[in-house]
């Protein structure tokens, strides 16, 4: 037999260098994972990843990661432990929302905050006493700029598509946090595009919307809360309008705001007539109480008045917007409002309506009788927060709020 030893040992050499050669292949591609991992680490750190997932989410891929954790993120100063107490005011997220809204409270649990993500369409409901999450839906829908909760579980999603046109959708969950565990899909109906401005009924089964018309007017069309049996109710000559559904079934619209300008407001009748509600001011914004004919009203400069009956009418001591407050619903005529601590200059108004200056807020109780006002709660030097959308729960006991300057949502406990 012939022999190859020289052939058998280059063979050898060749097989342990690819073997080395391969080893250390796989150990530069480890090492490069791990950098790569080290840095996601770091840009989710800074977006607020880092809490201890709940039981529900590893398995559906929730972005729960996201939010603030009921202890890891309270303002500055508050305990970590699991057994503390909430704090005062909690930031329920650092991930930008798209709205929130109240649920009613049930036998099971008190009353719950609902809240759609921005980037995701995911709904989540955050519980105020204890600080627990839990995520209600798993369908991804990109980009809601602005979401309506109703009180029955209807969800109105709202944002932009390629093209440029708003969209509008509409869903129905009826889960909650306490009686699911595991999110649920989220069956959608598309409504029609460019709707300017929408509004929920106080329980959620129907929907208030302007439509532009090529005319540039708009049109007042109300409907289910998925869009059927819609019917127009009025029509509108100039665009530029919101709308608010008070839980007494009255329907306001409001002209959007401008310095310089008077906008005006009118009340939706059942029968569709409108009835010019107030007039003539520069920079007009409204808040009206239910069951009541009493409301805030602010005009350019910040300054704000409440009126209680035809005869009566207060100048109260604090210079902010009726956007920024809410009214007590235990309370007759007592009010709650976000007061920046530092009046805006002249033409800040149109400014913030662009998104270009922001106010760094107090919160006040306003009491409307006595025209006076008293400081509710003022955040630590490190809190910028302007407060945008405020609500307050059926029982006094919570405001909740956005911050204009990252849609990060707030949670104040009214009592101390």
């Amino acid at each position: 037999m012939i022999r190859f030893p020289r052939a058998a040992k280059i063979l050898r050499y060749v097989l342990v260098a690819s073997t080395v050669a391969t080893l250390l292949a796989l150990l530069s591609w480890y090492f490069f994972l791990q950098s790569q991992e080290n840095a996601l680490l770091a840009t989710d750190i800074a977006r607020g990843v880092g809490i201890a997932p709940p039981s529900f989410g590893g398995l559906f891929g929730s972005t729960y990661e996201n939010i603030t954790a009921n202890t890891s993120n309270f303002e500055a100063g508050a305990s970590a432990s699991s057994t503390a107490a909430m704090p005062r005011l909690w930031q329920i997220t650092k991930t930008p929302v798209a709205g929130a809204g109240f649920m009613p409270s049930t036998a099971i649990s008190s009353s719950t905050i609902r809240f759609v993500e921005r980037g995701t369409g995911y709904v989540l409901e955050a519980d105020p006493k204890s600080g627990e999450f839990a995520r209600i839906t798993n369908t991804l829908v990109p980009r809601v700029y602005e979401a309506l909760i109703g009180a029955n579980g209807a969800i109105i999603l709202r944002g932009v598509n390629e093209a440029g046109f708003i969209t509008t959708s509409a869903g129905l969950a009826t889960s909650t946090m306490a009686t699911s565990k595991a999110p649920v899909a989220l069956t959608l109906s598309t409504l029609p595009q460019n709707i300017q401005s929408i509004a929920l009924s106080p329980g959620g089964e129907n929907i208030v919307y302007l439509r532009r018309e090529e005319d540039g007017g708009s049109s007042v069309v109300q409907s289910t809360w998925k869009g059927a049996g819609s019917k127009q109710l009025a029509s509108l000559g100039i665009s530029g309008w919101h709308i608010r559904w008070l839980s007494d079934e009255r329907i306001f619209l409001i002209q959007n705001p401008a310095e310089g300008a008077a906008n005006n407001v009118y009340e939706l009748k059942k029968n569709g007539a409108l009835s010019r509600f107030l007039s003539g001011a520069n920079g007009l914004t409204i808040l009206p109480r239910a069951n009541s004919s009493a409301y805030l009203s602010s005009v350019a400069g910040f300054i704000l008045s409440a009126r209680t009956n035809a005869n009566a009418s207060t100048v109260l001591p604090i210079r902010t917007i009726a956007d920024k407050c809410v009214w007590s619903p235990k309370e007759e005529f007592v009010a709650y409002c976000a007061v920046p601590q530092v009046l805006p200059e002249n033409g800040a108004l149109a400014g913030r309506l662009r998104g270009e200056m922001h106010t760094s807020d107090t919160w006040w109780r306003a009491d409307v009788n006595a025209g006076s006002a008293e400081l509710l709660y003022a955040p630590s030097n490190t809190l910028q927060i302007d407060s945008e959308n405020p609500s307050i729960d059926a029982g006094g006991e919570y405001i909740s709020f956005m911050n204009t300057r990252d849609k990060s949502l707030w949670l104040l406990r009214i009592a101390e």
